[in-house]
């Protein structure tokens, strides 16, 4: 599987790799191929050939019941594997989805399925119901790229106008207005120490939990990030298409243009010592005096 896995990932656009609770990998691609299955030694491909709803596949999720999700160009598809037998529900407009190019999908602590789109905003699966939520109802953005359900419950949702929360179900946004390094969140990921860490297309910054939510109850007037670019070891800046990856240790796996980075949350070490300041030269007359030739300085 190893060796066909290899070939798959360098013939193909990968959107997406994901194992289920019973060691099936699932790969989404942009191809024919659509959604490919390793399954003890075993490989099969799930098309609209065979009922899925489009074979531009950008991720999949396993929920608590163990159905997986699959979110494509073309709307979002449930697969139940029932005695190896696969019964594919398919969900799009004509079902009541706001937009069927899917981003993000996330389950809740009771239950209720999110699914992210590119335009539509989220939709909440709830009682056999779809419940939309755009930004007539409060949400930063109707462009979601990713949606994580924290181990309080919360629900955060990565957009293109800021970073929302969606607690008891009332929405709050967090901007650039509020202290925010960029609005435009490609991917976030928290860690064990309930850091939140997120995605641009310029390079990661990280705020913690407890800020963003001391800072929508009143207790403080401004959020404080740490950024994180090339400067600092980063490769590249965050892709709307990338996922990042962190494991149970705390290590993140940052997915860039121009390749991976590694961050050991445990082990970051932050010069708090400030860089001596040098002046190069002055403008005098609209004209730049260069040190040691125009002017002298005495430091």
């Amino acid at each position: 599987i190893e060796n066909k896995l290899t070939w798959f990932l360098n013939k193909y656009r990968i959107r997406h790799i994901f194992e289920d609770s019973k060691g099936r990998i699932f790969v989404s691609t942009y191809s024919d191929y659509g959604l490919i299955i390793f399954d003890n030694e075993q490989i099969q491909t799930i098309t609209t050939k065979d009922g899925l709803t489009g074979n531009k596949i950008r991720l999949t999720y396993e929920d608590k019941k163990g159905n997986i999700w699959v979110g494509t160009t073309g709307g979002v598809n449930v697969l139940n594997f029932n005695e190896h037998k696969l019964s594919i529900t398919k969900f799009t407009q004509d079902e009541g989805l706001s937009n069927n190019f899917i981003m993000a999908i996330e389950e809740d602590k009771k239950g209720n399925i999110w699914i992210g789109t590119d335009g539509g905003g989220l939709n909440c699966f709830k009682d056999n119901k779809i419940q939309k939520i755009s930004t007539g109802e409060g949400l930063s953005s109707n462009i979601v790229f990713k949606i994580y359900n924290d181990k309080d419950g919360l629900l955060w949702i990565a957009t293109t106008g800021g970073l929302t929360l969606i607690e008891n179900e009332k929405i709050f946004n967090f901007t650039v207005k509020d202290g925010l390094y960029n609005d435009t969140i490609f991917n976030m990921v928290f860690d064990n120490c309930e850091k939140i860490w997120l995605g641009t297309v310029n390079g990661i910054f990280s705020v913690e939990k407890s800020q963003l939510i001391d800072y929508k109850n009143g207790k403080t007037k401004k959020i404080n990030y740490i950024f994180y670019d090339k400067n600092d070891g980063l490769k590249g800046g965050i892709t709307p298409t990338s996922w990042n990856f962190i494991t149970k240790d705390s290590v993140i796996y940052f997915s860039t243009i121009f390749g991976v980075s590694i961050l050991n949350c445990n082990n970051i070490s932050i010069n708090k010592k400030a860089p001596n300041t040098i002046i190069e030269g002055i403008v005098v007359d609209n004209k730049i005096r260069q040190k040691n030739k125009d002017i002298y300085f005495i430091e």
